[in-house]
């Protein structure tokens, strides 16, 4: 069986053939009269988990780990950082190994998972800035945890995000450097001063920019501004139309051509119903039906993200801030570029999702993983 579809970066017509015992009718059904497209699997760097599974919870499992796996692939994420919080040390230590249990077991999460995303402990206190994270757990910079974590997890340690407020921040930035971990600022209080010192050292991402800051800021003098205003940054944003306002949006992705890009922050409420519900994250939990997760008594408080990278994608586009083309590749080609250094052309890439745009809505028909598809039509 053949299909058709465009080749999204390079705008060329390709045939994608398939066995016949690989497409479903439903999903056949769904892509009829439909322009369908082509491209390099999403990249979520930020996922503290995923329809049901929470990475950062007691009870986690190798089952529930490929699970999450396969429902991501089936979203069209081909590579995500699984993102542990600050949270119990101990518990922390035993999520670690389950994944690297999992990796070791199966084959598909070990091409998915790219790394670990550490957000937290060493970072700030303060209200706002600290967001849903819990208070108890949270500490000053730690070379002994770090290492103890990195050998742990074998040293798959890729990302972490602090607040460069602490003494001993710049010395623990510039040894991840060395190291080969990225470090991101975020969900922090530090002055103008501190975030300079941090980029000097080494720091080279402002994790999802605009969000888990106080709720009031100088006019003039702040975070958001003086990471804004830094083009050595990187900015990972949340874009699935209630973590920033349109406005904030539009500023933070003209104010860094080809610098910024898309993360889901999701948890295990993305994809489940609304409800009330107990999360790892923030306590009891508000989400509502347009996919908004809050703490259940302070709405001004998000608690993650419950909408997938794709979500993210389609918010770009209804907001008329990109091509198509170019909003994918802020969910794909530009964290991969952050996270490895190095640049995925069109030619280069092997997984890939399948979609289709029509009527402002972006639909994952399909995702190809080393020669294996995934699909929620089959």
């Amino acid at each position: 069986m053949k299909i058709d579809a465009k080749e999204l970066l390079s705008a060329q017509n390709v045939k994608l053939e398939f066995d016949d015992r690989q497409i479903s009718s439903p999903l056949l059904e769904n892509i009829k009269d439909k322009e369908l497209f082509l491209a390099p699997g999403l990249i979520d760097l930020q996922v503290n988990g995923y329809k049901g599974v929470d990475f950062n919870a007691d009870g986690l499992s190798v089952e529930k780990i490929l699970n999450a796996t396969l429902e991501l692939l089936k979203d069209g994420v081909t590579g995500f950082l699984p993102t542990l919080i600050t949270n119990d040390p101990v518990l922390v230590e035993k999520n670690i190994g389950l994944f690297c249990h999992a990796m070791d077991r199966n084959q598909i999460v070990k091409e998915c998972v790219l790394g670990f995303h550490m957000e937290g402990p060493f970072i700030s206190s303060a209200d706002g800035s600290r967001g849903a994270h819990p208070i108890e757990w949270i500490l000053k910079p730690d070379l002994n945890i770090l290492g103890k974590w990195q050998e742990i997890s074998g040293n798959r340690i890729k990302l972490i995000t602090l607040s460069p407020e602490y003494e001993k921040s710049i010395d623990f930035i510039k040894t991840c450097k060395e190291k080969g971990i990225k470090v991101a600022i975020g969900h922090s209080n530090a002055s103008s001063e501190q975030i300079m010192a941090a980029i000097d050292a080494g720091a080279s991402l402002s994790t999802h920019l605009g969000n888990a800051m106080p709720m009031q800021i100088h006019r003039h003098k702040n975070t958001l501004f003086d990471q804004i205003a830094n083009d050595d940054l990187y900015a990972s944003i949340i874009a699935d139309g209630h973590h920033l306002s349109d406005s904030l949006l539009k500023i933070i992705c003209r104010s860094r051509p080809g610098k910024v890009f898309l993360v889901s922050d999701a948890t295990m409420f993305a994809g489940m119903k609304p409800g009330v519900y107990d999360s790892n994250i923030g306590g009891k939990v508000k989400l509502d039906k347009n996919g908004k997760l809050s703490i259940l008594d302070n709405e001004e408080y998000l608690a993650g993200g419950a909408r997938s990278l794709s979500d993210c994608v389609n918010v770009l586009l209804k907001e008329k801030l990109f091509t198509l083309a170019k909003a994918w590749e802020l969910a794909s080609l530009t964290p991969y570029r952050f996270l490895f250094d190095g640049v995925l052309s069109a030619s280069d890439y092997k997984d890939y999702a399948l979609f289709s745009y029509q009527e402002d809505t972006l639909d994952i028909v399909l995702t190809s993983m080393d020669n294996q598809l995934y699909s929620h039509y089959f």
